[in-house]
């Protein structure tokens, strides 16, 4: 079994400046205009990914939309009965699970740099 990515020090890094609520090392709560979202880094089997909610869900459906199919759903990230809004590595990188690690480490970069970047947005 191959070792874990560790995108913690990334991951936190990229999320500081929102100045999070920090309940445990990784689970944050981040403020933004669109109110709370709760958010954390999911340690997966090299697989990480931003696991990350919003508390008022109509606010975040104005925002991103809803999408009519699987496919907008995915590019909308948003599930609008929950407001799960989950970010994952491997968006990031076109060959997916077949990628070598070190590709997959860059696609977790990426990804971290992306949802700070459309974060930063909404602050």
């Amino acid at each position: 079994m191959s070792k874990k990515i560790d995108l913690c020090a990334e991951f936190e890094s990229a999320i500081g400046g929102f100045n999070p609520t920090c309940e445990g090392r990784r689970d944050c709560r981040i403020m933004t205009r669109l109110g709370a979202l709760d958010v954390s880094l999911q340690d997966g089997d090299d697989q990480p990914w931003i696991a990350a909610i919003w508390d008022d869900v109509e606010k975040a459906k104005a925002q991103f939309g809803v999408g009519r199919n699987a496919i907008e759903a995915q590019q909308h990230r948003l599930n609008p009965f929950v407001g799960k809004w989950n970010w994952h590595w491997f968006q990031y990188w076109p060959y997916q699970l077949k990628s070598r690690k070190a590709d997959r480490i860059e696609a977790g970069r990426k990804m971290i740099a992306a949802f700070a970047e459309k974060v930063r947005e909404l602050v």
